[in-house]
C-alpha cells in the first residue's frame, strides 16, 4: 500500500472553529505544500462518514487558508477504484482518495504508519 502523496511534516490535528472541536486522525503537510488529512476507517463508509471527512476538509481549509487532500486508509475494500466522490450538490463534488489494506496486513501497516506519525517521520508508504 502506498499513500499517493509524500508527507513531510505533521501538523496539529485538533481543530477548534466556532465552538466546534474536532480531532482528525492525522493532519500533515505534503512536499508540495498541500495539507493532507488521513483518516483510518475499519468499517464500510456511511454517508455520515463522508460528511465528517468533508467537514474536516472544509474547516481545515478555512482555518489554514490552504487546500486539503483527504485520504482514507481502510481495512475493507470501500470502492472498486482509488477515489470516492461525495456529491455536495449538482455542481460541487468532494473527492476522497482511498488506500485499501484489504489484501495486506492492515494491522501491521497501520501500526507502522502510526509509529511514523508519532515520531514525526516523513512517509508515503
Amino acid at each position: 500500500m502506498k499513500i499517493p502523496i509524500k508527507i513531510t511534516k505533521r501538523l496539529n490535528n485538533e481543530l477548534i472553529y466556532d465552538n466546534l472541536e474536532l480531532r482528525l486522525d492525522f493532519l500533515g503537510l505534503s512536499e508540495t505544500g498541500e495539507l493532507v488529512n488521513i483518516e483510518f476507517q475499519s468499517t464500510r463508509l456511511k454517508s455520515k462518514d463522508k460528511e465528517r471527512i468533508g467537514c474536516y476538509a472544509l474547516i481545515t481549509r478555512i482555518k489554514e487558508h490552504n487546500c486539503v487532500k483527504s485520504i482514507i486508509i481502510s481495512t475493507p475494500k470501500l470502492v472498486d477504484n482509488n477515489t470516492l466522490n461525495f456529491y455536495i450538490n449538482n455542481d460541487t463534488v468532494f473527492e476522497i482518495q482511498i488506500c485499501s489494506l484489504k489484501d495486506e496486513n492492515g494491522d501491521k501497516i497501520q501500526e507502522e504508519l502510526l509509529k511514523k506519525i508519532e515520531n514525526n517521520e516523513v512517509f508515503n508508504e
